[in-house]
């Protein structure tokens, strides 16, 4: 069971080290859903809840992203079937995890002094951001439980389609921050297709909150309603680039607001009536078909779960 910290704890750092290392979750299935229409069935239709702000000004990339959001996610069984031995591997990676989770319960009563600076040290980055958010008044508190997850990379070649590796955690309000960095095969993707960053508020491959970072320079936050995805925003970003690029990633969800941050800048705020508490994932784009397709790496993967 997670130990609930303050902001102020991290300082101490022995309470720190025993959260970093006794909270760790089960892996759970990897998640993949289509973001075309053009393989869907031609009963497909988009629709826009007069309750969900669309831009229809959108240039012809983000307007193919509208018609992307809006494709059911009909072809997901389908794909699973296809993902089922790497889902069996990756559960046979959740029993190695838990056997090294509990050798670490064990070694953690006797750590020594530089595992609490190192734990205190990955704490840092995410404690920053937490104390600014709470100045600027994102953040009303700065209680919370924080968790160093585990690096993330992984690369796909399947256009158009996108998938989501589950953390395991469920949080309603959370700050997630991660340096990221992407590539594509080709020189020609569908760019707003291709990139990374998270899957939220997840109830089923059905129902879900998205985010995503994309080549074409744009943040895009939109759900998936039974099925049917909406667009709910898309802000330009500044300073992406590709084929390959890199940038610090940072959600910040608290009380159905969702705030996006790219490299320290505010991009994205708005507020997702719908929003619930559900699942949390690591997501990957593919734009290309060709050779490894597109790739997103993340490290130092911070989640701060606000109590």
């Amino acid at each position: 069971m997670c130990k609930r910290i303050s902001f102020k704890s991290l300082v101490i750092g022995l309470l720190l080290i025993t959260t970093l290392l006794a909270c760790q979750p089960a892996a759970n299935p990897i998640v993949e859903v289509p973001l075309a229409e053009a393989e869907l069935e031609p009963t497909a239709t988009k629709e826009y809840p007069t309750q969900v702000p669309v831009n229809l000004g959108a240039t012809a990339d983000a307007q193919s992203t509208l018609d992307a959001l809006a494709a059911t996610s009909s072809q997901a069984t389908a794909q699973a079937q296809a993902s089922a031995t790497s889902s069996a591997k990756k559960t046979q990676m959740t029993f190695d995890r838990r056997a090294t989770a509990t050798q670490f319960m064990v070694l953690k009563q006797t750590a020594t002094a530089d595992v609490i600076l190192l734990a205190t040290a990955q704490a840092q980055p995410i404690a920053d951001q937490i104390q600014a958010l709470y100045s600027q008044g994102v953040l009303d508190t700065t209680e919370g439980d924080f968790t160093r997850l585990e690096d993330f990379d992984e690369s796909w070649a399947q256009i158009d389609w996108f998938k989501w590796w589950r953390t395991g955690y469920s949080p309603e309000n959370f700050v997630i921050r991660t340096d990221a960095s992407w590539s594509s095969a080709s020189d020609k993707a569908n760019w707003y297709n291709s990139g990374c960053a998270f899957v939220f508020g997840e109830i089923d491959q059905y129902n879900f909150h998205f985010i995503h970072v994309a080549m074409d320079g744009y943040v895009y936050l939109a759900y998936w309603q039974k099925g049917k995805g909406y667009l709910i925003a898309q802000r330009p970003v500044k300073g992406i680039t590709r084929p390959d690029g890199k940038a610090e990633i940072m959600l910040v969800v608290h009380d159905k607001r969702v705030t996006v941050y790219v490299d320290g800048t505010q991009v994205l705020s708005e507020y997702a009536s719908l929003l619930k508490s559900g699942g949390l994932g690591l997501t990957l784009s593919s734009g290309t078909n060709i050779g490894y397709g597109t790739r997103c790496q993340m490290k130092n993967v911070d989640l701060w779960i606000i109590e």
